[in-house]
């Protein structure tokens, strides 16, 4: 007597219909309004097997890479999402993919999506990958890597809700786990965090000379690997700070309060902030106090998307300024510094600066 047919029937059933509750799940994750019994019960499913541990890290990576949107002034975000679907569905033919309902059409975009990503991933892996064995592979998958190139900005919604803006010349790196089994992530350069407010699992943004941590505020890092100090502007909220350099800690609790570490020295000097915590929050904001032309040539190179040329001669000028990349263009900029008789600038035909006496 052979194996009775419907008891296989009931059997997919059941597991179609535990996927289609893992999706759930996972969407209430991507939009944070999974509660704390929910997450428990995604992180149980996850842990139960290498394939639900998979399946769970392809959604959260696809999500994000489809999530990011830089300003229109950089990117032409519709065009953009139109070339990314219409990749996405030319890799259906190369993927074979189950049958769902048709409740689930927006699952099975996902899993186009999915297929595209995975394609393009497997591509991007280096080769020398496989000479290392499969654990160097594993963490090859294992992160994820944005950046913000110069002149432009790149903003992000996080799997936990919390809401992320790089400015020009920085990367961030998180893992796959990012708001499922950690909140830890990676700064090189300047971020803007808004965090949602998770107790379970904290927020730690790291740097090479600062690590913050949050449970839910927002706050403005910055630490670029060239220059001499690294910073924090707290717009809202409690954040606390470890200083790598000097192995102390700090709290700042004021709206607006700065605390700037001397790379070098490892210490740590707080003030307010003179800029409104609305304006310092888009990041826009250049101020130049007391600072070397040199200085503010580097800074103008990463924010502006340009290249600077400075002479020997006025590069330990130093000047005052306020300005902000909203309103003010590098030509606005070095007009009005240039007004004060101590350099001369011009643009060639390659629009390269250079500033000389």
């Amino acid at each position: 007597m052979g194996p009775n047919p419907d008891m296989f029937i009931g059997t997919q059933t059941m597991e179609e219909s535990q996927r289609q509750h893992i999706d759930q799940l996972l969407e209430k994750l991507w939009t944070g309004e999974i509660s704390a019994e929910e997450l428990r019960e995604l992180r149980e499913w996850t842990y139960r097997s290498d394939e639900n541990d998979a399946y769970t890290r392809h959604f959260v990576q696809v999500a994000m890479a489809a999530d990011i949107r830089m300003s229109r002034t950089q990117f032409d975000t519709d065009q953009a999402i139109v070339r990314f679907h219409q990749r996405c569905f030319q890799a259906q033919e190369k993927f074979s993919l189950p049958d769902q309902p048709q409740e689930g059409r927006l699952r099975r975009n996902w899993l186009y999506i999915a297929a595209a990503v995975v394609l393009v991933l497997v591509i991007l892996v280096p080769w020398k990958a496989y000479r290392y064995g499969s654990d160097t592979v594993k963490k090859e998958f294992a992160q994820f890597r944005f950046t913000a190139p110069n002149g432009s900005k790149v903003t992000m919604a996080l799997p936990d809700g919390s809401m992320v803006t790089l400015n020009a010349g920085s990367s961030l790196v998180c893992s796959q786990g990012f708001g499922i089994t950690n909140r830890e992530m990676i700064l090189h350069g300047e971020g803007q965090f808004k965090v949602a407010h998770r107790q379970d699992l904290p927020f730690t943004v790291k740097t090479r000379e600062l690590v913050a941590h949050d449970i839910g505020t927002e706050f403005i890092l910055t630490n670029y690997d060239e220059d001499p100090t690294a910073r924090l502007v707290l717009m809202d909220g409690i954040v606390s700070l470890n200083n790598l350099v000097a192995h102390t800690s700090s709290i700042a609790k004021e709206k607006g309060e700065c605390l700037v570490l001397d790379k070098h020295t490892g210490e740590m000097t707080r003030t307010l902030t003179t800029i409104a915590a609305g304006q310092a929050g888009h990041m826009d904001i250049l101020s130049f106090e007391n600072k070397p032309l040199g200085s503010i040539a580097h800074e103008l190179q990463r924010y502006y998307g340009v290249r600077i040329i400075v002479s020997k001669g006025v590069a330990g000028k130093r000047f005052y300024g306020y300005f902000n990349r909203q309103h003010d263009s590098i030509d606005d900029i070095f007009r009005d510094l240039s007004s004060t008789g101590q350099f001369s600038y011009r643009k060639d035909k390659d629009n390269i600066y250079y500033l000389s006496k």
